[in-house]
């Protein structure tokens, strides 16, 4: 009996090779169980192989495995087939797309809720073939909320980019209707801006509280920078030199692509930044950090916005003697305010933070505060 060596290193499901066939090997209720899916010891199999792990796997990790192994079987499981057309339901790139996320650490909570939310979903459409997505998501549409489906089609978005990226499919088509619930909704997203003294006193609150100050200069970044969250959680120091950092990836609901504009852009950085480039780089000097993030979690990941804005900015925030509590998003809104109170032009502040001067002109010309008319 053989391991196969390659595959499946960090995974609880190991595929091993026993006379000539493929077998899974697992331990569940604290017993080692072994799985014969009836495949053969090659490609093509071991591809099937895999699939049936990450099934299986899945149902392990989120609770849902009662022992009975029959429907893993490629005979019992529609998922699975044996002959040399892949087809790819969105049931069946869904959980792949969740185990992978699995593996790579993303949150207990992400998992039970989130994806719980974009597993419920999907019940209410069934199975489907993804060139039937459009049709899916009209049926999605008649019962669900703008606010549910847009945090919904955002992890088939990053499922559609995930998929697309390990070549399981040709094009994402939930990209599309992810802006078109953007773009239909009527909920307005506020662009409403800190002032300058709530921002400082922000900022203090996380420097002096010893279970939060571990974010102090994320916050600060976001402060200064008014750069969008996602960009920098997503941020490397190999995207850093002595004058400018560049901004070329975001990371959001637990993947890593490119930015919202879908190119790189440069932000100075002056004296105010550097400090807090080099108070962050002290900070987290003897911390585990194998992506070289600059701001990681405490654990070393990538923050996770969703639980940061729950478990630490939002308790800390609405304590806070504040005109207002707004989300961490926010921070940009009051950058680009600041600036503008401070003289700075549309078209220089639309090019450090990645948007137009048109959308400044737009929706934050009007918003900055404490400007006096001038003589005319």
């Amino acid at each position: 009996m053989t391991q196969f060596g390659k595959s499946r290193s960090k995974s609880i499901v190991s595929i091993i090779v026993s006379n000539n066939s493929l077998q899974l090997r697992f331990m569940w209720n604290r017993k080692r169980r072994y799985f014969s899916p009836g495949l053969s010891d090659n490609d093509l199999h071991w591809q099937k192989a895999l699939q049936i792990a990450s099934r299986l796997e899945l149902d392990i990790l989120s609770g849902n495995f009662d022992g009975n192994l029959d429907k893993y079987r490629p005979d019992c499981d529609p998922s699975v087939n044996l002959d040399n057309t892949p087809t790819v339901s969105v049931f069946d790139l869904w959980e792949r797309f969740e185990a992978h996320q699995i593996q790579q650490g993303v949150s207990p909570t992400t998992v039970k809720v989130d994806y719980g939310r974009v597993r419920r979903c999907l019940k209410v459409s069934g199975d489907y073939r993804l060139e039937h997505a459009r049709k899916a998501y009209l049926r999605h549409a008649a019962k669900y909320a703008a606010g549910t489906l847009r945090k919904v089609y955002a992890h088939l978005s990053a499922m559609g980019d995930w998929g697309v990226n390990h070549q399981l499919i040709e094009t994402n088509p939930f990209a599309d209707i992810k802006k078109t619930i953007r773009a239909n909704s009527k909920r307005s997203q506020t662009r409403e801006a800190f002032s300058r003294h709530d921002r400082d006193v922000i900022i203090k609150a996380f420097r002096t509280d010893r279970h939060r100050v571990w974010y102090a200069d994320f916050v600060r970044f976001l402060f200064f920078t008014g750069c969008r969250p996602e960009d920098a959680i997503a941020l490397d120091w190999n995207s850093i030199n002595e004058t400018r950092i560049i901004f070329d990836k975001a990371y959001t609901v637990g993947n890593l692509g490119k930015g919202k504009i879908g190119k790189k852009r440069e932000f100075p950085i002056g004296n105010q930044l550097r400090e807090i480039l080099e108070s962050q780089a002290h900070r987290i000097n003897d911390s585990v950090n194998p992506k070289n993030l600059v701001f990681p979690s405490m654990k070393g990941n990538y923050i996770d916005l969703h639980n940061f804005t729950n478990r630490t900015w939002r308790p800390l925030i609405e304590n806070l003697d504040i005109e207002r509590y707004l989300p961490p998003y926010n921070c940009r809104h009051t950058f680009i305010t600041l600036c503008l109170e401070q003289g700075v032009t549309a078209p220089t502040i639309a090019e450090w933070c990645g948007t137009s001067a048109e959308m400044i002109h737009r929706h934050y010309a009007s918003a900055a505060k404490g400007v006096d008319v001038p003589e005319l």
